[in-house]
Order: structure tokens, then sequence, then C-alpha cells
């Protein structure tokens, strides 16, 4: 009874399905055309009554994957999954923010959302600076090397659909004969208010004797991706030309100087008469925690976009009530970007959160922060007697900003969030200007990946890895030329058991361009002729992974200097971790790659990626624990006048740089060879551990001091042998 029940449960469904197919059907129909691009506007196939179950079951597990995919777009940026490089790139993150081509909000690699505009040059470049984005493109006719957002989805929806669809395993159950005639092969396109996609997906369905071939499959999905995507370009370009990142947290450190005090931010500058001869003085580093605290996490958010749902005016109250000048920089918040239809049902966030590290430099490289000029001016007798204090501090910085264009009426209520990342970059006080490429404006129609414009070969791709020789399957293959990217196919085994692709190509001079998650990207160049045929056979390198760990060597001070003991080897506490960045220095068709490790004793040997190719290693020692350098007085004697004392107040750091890796062409690079990865899997990292600091300057006291970090590259140099890496 319990089985014809489930049989009579299956059957109340098939025929209220049934029941409004009809109606259903008309509906689509009507539907179709309407807000559609005048190249897509499918017809509906006449579909028998007693197939409209099948036919209908298709459509919406097309609409369910297909928001799963629209909501995968949104959360990175544009890129459904920003580690695979089958969508289009794939990005790799490190500790530090500012160095990375990408974002990772919450510190895993699953969260990863790419830059659109960014520092794509080292954090302390000074000229001939470049400036980047990594945002796609938007539709499949736009002319641009990177694969648009309409492409990704049909990558992901001819990906996903057969999970959903499981083989229909339900109506196959029910009497129902279903064969697949073809693959799903989705086509999606972005109209002005929402998202159409027409599948391609030829099947014969079979009940009672009756046979009915169904070829397409059409959905809707209610997102407006156009007004999204238009919305977000329109915020960058803004940033772009106007700079209002950088502007708005120069205005925050001016209002987190005053008044001026230890407690405060050092001011960017200021005069003081000092009749006392006593002075202020800051640290660098715990400059960098307060606005990682206390300035950024709050300033940031207060940026707002004009006209959008969320948009407020900020107003800033003091004892006697409304705070003009502070609120007349608050109004400064308020963004205007060129109309956007749909903008007043929008939301737009900016948020920077405390647990991503800035760069921050002050008065190059300065650690403790002081007035310029100490003492009496020469200016006239009167001044002469009262002395004055020159604070001047020139805030050099780079910081990330997430972006979140949220639109709640999207997906019949449930809503729909687009996220991407910004990066501000100051430098001496001044929005960073350089030599740079800008944004890429929006592409135009190309018809070089056109099939129908590939009049070159068939081209046969043979992919092999290199060292071992042995097939790689599955490996994206493009052309590339002008900047255009143009897909080819993914490798598969061939009758003569090769990995290969063999296709036509686009006629001219380009690139073959191979991209494999466990294999470094690579470039091969190609001059492909008119109907000529063509082999190329491309070696791919492999991406090892490795277990690493991290071993210290501690420091000692003796006679002003930090010397390594003849028996340095230290253990690691739990407070420390160890942060190793490595940058691949090889200038090959392989192209760039960086990897990273973060180390601490309690979680052991951690997985890391490497290649063979020539490293600068930067590795840094963090010490989670209060560092208290008490108040410091020191007396300076001035000739012919009264002596005169300077305080600094105590200090304390919740944090410390207390130890340093340093690989770099002063120091020596590292070099890792085929042979250290095809026959180790372990590698032990070195780092030198600086004593913790008891004053604030050498000028104070004789000790380990704050500015030791300034000598970090210095005493790497003098043990450059202690510190090469060690395979196991």
């Amino acid at each position: 009874m319990k089985g014809r029940k489930a049989q009579i449960t299956v059957f109340m469904i098939i025929g209220i399905i049934l029941l409004f197919s009809t109606a259903v059907v008309m509906y689509i129909k009507n539907q179709v055309a309407e807000q559609l691009p005048a190249d897509f506007a499918p017809a509906v196939e006449e579909v028998p009554l007693e197939a409209q179950p099948v036919k209908l079951y298709v459509e919406n597990c097309l609409n369910k994957i297909a928001e799963d995919g629209f909501r995968s777009l949104g959360a990175h940026g544009g890129y459904i999954d920003p580690t695979d490089p089958t969508y289009g790139e794939k990005f790799g993150v490190g500790p530090i923010p500012t160095e990375s081509h990408a974002l990772s909000v919450f510190g895993g690699k699953k969260d990863i959302v790419p830059y659109w505009w960014f520092l794509k040059s080292p954090n302390n470049c000074l000229q001939n600076c470049e400036f980047y984005s990594y945002r796609p493109p938007l539709t499949k006719a736009e002319h641009s090397g990177e694969m648009s957002m309409e492409e990704q989805m049909q990558i992901y929806i001819k990906r996903n659909l057969g999970r959903c669809i499981q083989g229909f395993q339900t109506f196959k159950k029910e009497g129902f004969i279903i064969k697949e005639k073809g693959k799903p092969e989705p086509e999606v396109k972005f109209t002005d208010k929402d998202v159409a996609i027409l599948l391609n997906y030829p099947i014969e369905v079979s009940k009672e004797g009756r046979t009915t071939e169904i070829k397409q499959f059409f959905t809707k999905s209610d997102v407006n991706i156009k007004g999204v995507y238009e919305l977000a370009k329109q915020i960058v370009d803004k940033e772009v030309k106007r700079k209002f990142l950088e502007e708005h947290s120069l205005n925050l450190i001016a209002m987190y100087s005053k008044p001026i005090g230890m407690d405060r931010l050092p001011p960017m500058s200021y005069f003081n008469l000092n009749p006392a001869g006593e002075y202020l003085i800051w640290t660098r580093t715990e400059t960098q925690q307060r606005m990682e605290s206390y300035v950024l996490p709050p300033g940031i958010s207060m940026l707002q976009i004009l006209y959008t749902a969320n948009q407020r005016r900020n107003v800033i109250f003091d004892k006697e009530g409304v705070d003009r000048v502070n609120t007349g920089i608050m109004d400064k918040t308020s963004i205007m970007v060129n109309e956007t239809p749909g903008l007043e049902n929008m939301e737009v966030r900016f948020a920077y959160l405390d647990w991503w590290p800035i760069y921050l430099d002050i008065n190059k490289g300065a650690e403790v922060l002081k007035p310029q000029s100490i003492g009496p001016m020469i200016i006239a007798p009167l001044m002469d007697l009262i002395g004055m204090d020159k604070y001047r501090f020139l805030y050099s910085y780079s910081f990330p900003v997430l972006v979140t264009i949220t639109d709640p009426f999207a997906f019949n209520g449930d809503g729909f969030k687009f996220t991407f990342a910004m990066e501000a970059n100051v430098r001496r006080n001044a929005p960073m200007n350089s030599t740079f490429r800008d944004v890429p404006p929006t592409p135009k129609v190309s018809l070089l990946c056109d099939r129908d414009q590939r009049n070159a070969g068939p081209t046969k791709v043979i992919l092999k890895e290199k060292f071992t020789g042995k097939p790689v399957t599955g490996a994206r293959v493009e052309f590339v030329a002008g900047g255009e990217a143009c897909y080819i196919g993914n490798s598969e085994i061939d009758e003569n058991g090769e990995a290969s692709v063999k296709d036509k190509f686009p006629v001219g001079i380009g690139e073959i361009v191979v991209k494999d998650p466990d294999y470094l990207p690579i470039r091969v160049p190609i001059f492909s002729k008119m109907g000529e045929e063509a082999e190329h056979t491309i070696e791919l390198m492999p991406i090892f992974t490795v277990n690493a760990s991290v071993e210290l060597k501690a420091l000692s001070y003796q006679q002003g200097r930090y010397v390594l003991p003849e028996v340095p080897i230290t253990s690691m506490s739990p407070k420390e971790s160890a942060v190793i960045m490595l940058e691949r220095q090889d200038d090959d068709e392989y192209g760039d790659f960086s990897s990273y490790l973060m180390y601490n004793i309690t979680g052991g040997p951690q997985e890391m990626t490497l290649v063979p190719g020539t490293y600068e290693v930067n590795g840094y020692l963090i010490l989670k624990d209060k560092i208290v350098i008490p108040k410091e007085t020191k007396t300076i004697s001035i000739p012919f006048k009264k002596d005169k004392k300077i305080s600094v107040n105590e200090t304390v750091l919740k944090n410390w740089m207390e130890g340093a890796v340093i690989l770099n062409n002063v120091t020596g690079f590292w070099t890792v060879t085929e042979n250290d990865l095809l026959n180790h899997n372990k590698i032990k990292f070195k780092m030198l551990r600086w004593p913790k600091p008891v004053t604030h300057s050498k000028e104070f006291g004789p000790g380990p001091a704050l500015d030791q970090v300034s000598e970090h590259e210095k005493t790497c140099d003098i043990y450059r042998q202690e510190l090469e890496p060690e395979w196991e």
C-alpha cells in the first residue's frame, strides 16, 4: 500500500502539471519575444501533452542551475570559480591583500574576489607603476582577451545540468523512455531586465507507444545582471578618474589626527610652539594598528552612491550640536555616478575588514615618528627663546575595499548580491599617480572567434606533461590574438593515445594559450595559415605540492649588533606564526607564479605549491603577544642654552614582526630544480628571530629597539647561507 500511495502521489503531480501545461505554453510563447535582443527570439516548439512534464522538468532544472551559477558569479566579482581557469582566470591570493591580484574576504581560497582596480606593481613602486583591472567582459559579443560572463554561465550550465536532471530517473520509473540524441548546449543572453537562456538538448521521449522529440528548452532568470554590472563599472570608472577612495581616506586621517595627541594618528602637517622643550612621538606599527582597527572599518563604510536605496546623509555631532566642518567632509562621501536604470532599487555598500593588513610607510620607512625640527627656530629673537616643533608626516599606504551591490528584488524577492574589490593607493599624502594602463573600455564586437571565420587548419594541439611526458587531459586550449581569446576546446585522449585538441583556428599570427589548474598556464606563438593543417606539441609545467615547515634561528643583541650564536635553533611558541611569500622570477613562456605558506607550531606542516624556478622569498614571523615599552626620557644638551628633556610615552603593541627571511636580488634568490621536487615532498624554511624590543630607539637607550625592522634585509644578507631552505 505504501508503494501504491507513492505511485498515486507521483501521478497526481504529473496530472496537475498536465492541467496547467497549455496555459504555461501560451504564457511562454507570449513572453519569449518580450525584452529579448533581435537575434535571440527562439520559437517554442509545440510539444504534446504527454511530453510536457519532461519539458517543464528540464526547464525547471535549467532555471535552478542558472540561479546557482549567477550567485557564484556575483560572489566572486564576475567569475563563477576564480580558482578554475576554465572560467577564464585562475587567481591566487597571499596573506598580504595589496600584493595579490584578488582579495580573500575571510582568508580562504573559496571566498576570492578579484580586483576590478588595483596597483599591479609592488607596493614599493615609485615610478612607471602599473594599475590593472580584472573586470570580466559582460557578453560574448565584446572584444576582449578574457572570457565573458555569458560564456562562463554557458560552461557552468553545461557542466552542472546533469546533477539536477539525474538521468530522468523519476520519469523512467513511471514508464517513460527517454533517450539523449545529443549533448546539452546552452546559450545565455543578458537582456535589459533579466537573462534569457536557450538550451539546445535533443531528447526523445516515449510513453505507451507514442514518441516525441524535443530539441530546445527555454527559461528566463529573474536577475538584472546587465544593470548591476553597469553600476559596478561606473563605480570603478569614478574611482579611476576621481580617486574618491584615496581622497576619503586622507580626510579620515585628518579627522583622526585632531586634536593632536599620542592617542590619535600622527598629523600630516602641524606646527606647535614649544617653550617646555617637550614633543610627541608615535610609532609606525601602532599607527598601522589604529588605521586597521579604528579608522578604516567605520570610515570606509561611510561611502555611498547617490540615489541608491540605502543612501543616507552622515551628520556628525559635537557637544554644541552639528559639527559643520566634519559633516561637510562626510557630505563628500556620497559619490555621483551616471544614471543607471533601476538605481533607486539597488543598494551599494563599501567595506574594509579589520583583519586585512594594509601597506603603510611613513616618512620613508621610519618606525619612530617625531617632529622634523626640535627646539629653537632662528627666525627672530622672541621665537628663538620660545622654540617651535614642526610635525610633518608623509603617509604612503594601500588598502583593499570590498564593494557589494544588492538587488533585493531579484529572483522573486530572494535578492542577488554582486561583489568586487578595489584598492586605494596614496603616496606621500596624495592619491597615487602613475603611467598606468587604464580600465579596459567597453569592448566592441569582433568576428575573430566566429566559427564561420576559422579558415586555418585543422590544427592539432598535443598536450603532455614536462619531465614525465604523460598525456594531459581536460586542459583548456585558446587561440589569442590582438587581446582577444577564442576558445578552441579541452584536451581529450585521441585515437593515438595522445591528449589533444583538433579543430580549425582563426587565420593569423597569435598564441596558443593552455590553462589547467594542475599546471602553469603556457603561451606558445603560432602562425595559422589559410587551409593549412598543423600540429603543435606543448609541454605543461606541473605544479607540485609539498609539505612545508619553518625553523627559527634566534639572534642575540651584542654590543649594538644582532648576531647569530653557534647554536641558534629555537622552537616556535604558540603565540608566533610565520608567513612566507614566494614569487617566481623566471621570464619564460610559463608566465607568473606565486605561492605562500602560513605556519604555526600548533598546525604543523602545511601544504604549499611549487614549480621549478628562481624565487624571491619574503617571510615574516608575527608575535601575537603584548609588548610594553615603558616611558622613556632623554636629556639633550644644547650649547649656551638650558638642556632640554624629551619624553616618549609608554608604547603597547599587540602584535610585533619579530622575525624575517628575505631572499632577493640583494641577499640571493632561492633556486628550485625539477629534481628537488621529483625527489622530495618536504621543505623546511629557515627564519631569523630578533630579540624583543626594550626601547623605542637607540637614541634613548641600549638594547633591542623598535627600529630593528629596518635591519631585516641587511641581517639576512649576512647570514644568507644559514637561511637556505632545506629539502627533506
